[in-house]
């Protein structure tokens, strides 16, 4: 009898149990089998978020918004096969009013402003210019990106030429407004719209905030003269783009155009009549905001070709 009591205080001292095989094992403490339940619930519980998780579609790239530029980004990935899925942001592009009354979409044309084919010449950037991109949004390699991106494109006399049909055109059509964009994990995000939910790792839009008080709207100014040119050309200057055109030759300025005041009116800077479709702004906004990748010319430097430096950076994004 002394020798079952002693064995059993000297299994009960060290926390110490034996089966009915015979087979000496560790108690638990109270603490310990808490820990361990709860472990088992987290495993249980993490295999049926993951079997949920399953049944979401995955897009690796997600474009969203209502201009032309979300557009320009959807054609360039897809002429380098890269796969993505195009959705409207708001459905909705505002239109402001200055002080002269007139109605202009300072965020950006819709893409069917394009409907017809209109070719336009692609102005590249000089490494100097490159690295200012690369500056704004510590992107890398953009010199390179440029080449694969150009040489896509028809040329004609060294002009690398882009037909905007193409891009109004793309096949891929759009989804459903974006309502709400969650953070899931990591890069990962939950985008969702009124009637479809995926995951994504990559979003880029063109959907910008509403002008700001201080901010200096730029634009291009240009003329156009009626006479043949025969081919195409280009020339940059410091202070003006030529275009050389077979049926025409434009020269380009980029200038202060409007202010928005104290009062969120918008003032005319230049007395002259805005026939301008592009617009930038004088000191560019941060190009990256809580997971979303801006890309519009608000949030991009100067160049004299937004259509291309969206090109750039959007397919830079995608191998960062």
């Amino acid at each position: 009898m002394n020798c079952i009591y002693i064995l059993s205080q000297f299994l009960k001292n060290h926390k110490l149990s034996i089966n009915l095989d015979g087979k000496i094992f560790k108690m638990l403490s109270q603490i310990e089998y808490k820990l361990c339940l709860l472990r088992l619930i987290s495993l249980v519980i993490i295999g049926f978020l993951a079997h949920i998780i399953r049944k979401i579609p995955y897009h690796p790239i997600t474009i969203m918004g209502n201009t032309i530029y979300s557009r320009v980004a959807a054609y360039c990935l897809s002429q380098h096969n890269i796969s993505y899925i195009l959705c409207k942001g708001t459905n909705q592009i505002p239109y402001y009013q200055t002080s002269r009354g007139d109605e202009i979409a300072f965020e950006g044309p819709n893409p069917n402003y394009f409907s017809q084919d209109m070719i336009i010449p692609l102005i590249s950037y000089s490494s100097e210019e490159l690295n200012k991109i690369e500056k704004h949004t510590n992107l890398k390699n953009l010199h390179h990106i440029q080449t694969q991106i150009l040489s896509k494109f028809a040329t004609q006399n060294n002009v690398h030429l882009l037909n905007l049909n193409h891009i109004t055109q793309n096949n891929t059509s759009y989804q459903n407004p974006v309502i709400d964009i969650k953070h899931f994990c990591g890069n990962l995000y939950y985008v969702m719209t009124n009637n479809d939910i995926w995951i994504t790792h990559l979003i880029i839009s063109d959907v910008v905030s509403s002008l700001q008080t201080g901010e200096i709207i730029t634009g291009f100014d240009g003329y156009i003269k009626n006479k043949s040119q025969n081919t195409y050309a280009i020339e940059k200057f410091s202070d003006h783009c030529l275009i050389r055109h077979p049926q025409y030759k434009m020269t380009l300025h980029h200038k202060d155009m409007y202010k928005v005041e104290a009062d969120l009116s918008i003032s005319h800077l230049d007395d002259k009549n805005d026939n301008c479709i592009i617009y930038c702004l004088k000191n560019p906004r941060p190009w990256y905001n809580h997971g979303i990748n801006i890309l519009h010319p608000f949030h991009l430097p100067f160049g004299w070709d937004p259509f291309l430096m969206i090109m750039i950076v959007a397919y830079a994004l995608v191998f960062k």
